[in-house]
């Protein structure tokens, strides 16, 4: 509910917000994205040019694939006819979300002047019990 609430993960259309579908390379940098435009930060994109082989300029998860590619949090998973393979409709790993998830944390947040911090308060029972989550 507060992903949606913040707009971080909107559903997958107006009418249908499918909780129990894979979760996608597109959907997860969109998932960062909107959670840095949430903490304030610049997320403005700076590309002139479509780096990428498999999203077009028009495709929903387009300005965040770019912005997770500019901002060093993904480097595709290949490149093909010159370009960056993004893949943005295959699942996502778990390897690809942590390592996403760390460039994002230790590396573009702070480059952004991000000093917010998670409040213990807000985690879920279980994780402040453990006083962290360690598995996902």
């Amino acid at each position: 509910l507060w992903a949606y609430e913040n707009h971080i993960a909107t559903g997958v259309s107006n009418e249908k917000f499918a909780p129990d579908t894979t979760l996608t390379r597109g959907m997860f940098i969109t998932f960062l994205y909107r959670a840095a435009r949430l903490a304030g930060c610049d997320v403005k994109t700076e590309n002139a040019g479509n780096p990428f082989d498999d999203v077009k300029t028009a495709a929903w998860q387009y300005t965040a694939a770019l912005w997770g590619y500019e901002n060093g949090i993904t480097d595709g998973v290949g490149i093909r006819n010159g370009k960056i393979i993004f893949a943005p409709d295959t699942s996502i790993t778990r390897e690809q979300t942590s390592t996403m998830l760390y460039r994002f944390l230790t590396g573009y947040l702070p480059q952004q002047g991000y000093t917010g911090r998670f409040d213990a308060a807000n985690l879920p029972a279980r994780c402040q019990k453990r006083r962290a989550c360690h598995r996902f």
